[in-house]
């Protein structure tokens, strides 16, 4: 009876592993980054950021990455105090969309507005995202 019981519960513990794994997709990564400061454009978000060694690397990405529809940017703004972060998402090791998650008031010290005559063309990304 006590041997059952046993060899019971090891096969349902075996079946929920097997059947539980069946549909975890490892193909998506994400990576939080730390922000400093961000500079908008009406043509691009100029986004200063901490490196691992703690140094500030710079990227700049498209405005229009952040309008309904497109899919690849959020920006998401907060009432409450935050420190500034953006997450990266990698699909099957390539970027596939950024989620900045910024203050709502474009006042505060992490948010700097860059003048509208200020060139960033040459500097935007297109298609996908590249950190120095």
């Amino acid at each position: 009876m006590k041997k059952t019981i046993l060899l019971t519960a090891i096969f349902l513990v075996c079946a929920a592993l097997l059947f539980g794994a069946e549909g975890v997709d490892n193909s998506v990564i994400y990576r939080n980054i730390k922000v400093y400061k961000v500079y908008a454009h009406p043509d691009a978000y100029i986004i200063m950021y901490y490196t691992n060694s703690m140094d500030l690397g710079q990227v700049t990405v498209p405005t229009e990455w952040f309008k309904s529809g497109s899919g690849k940017g959020v920006l998401n703004t907060y009432r409450t105090p935050v420190t500034p972060y953006m997450t990266l998402q990698y699909t099957d090791g390539a970027f596939s969309k950024i989620v900045l998650n910024m203050p709502l008031s474009r006042t505060d010290m992490a948010w700097e507005t860059l003048n509208q005559t200020t060139d960033v063309g040459a500097a935007k990304q297109k298609d996908t995202l590249k950190l120095e």
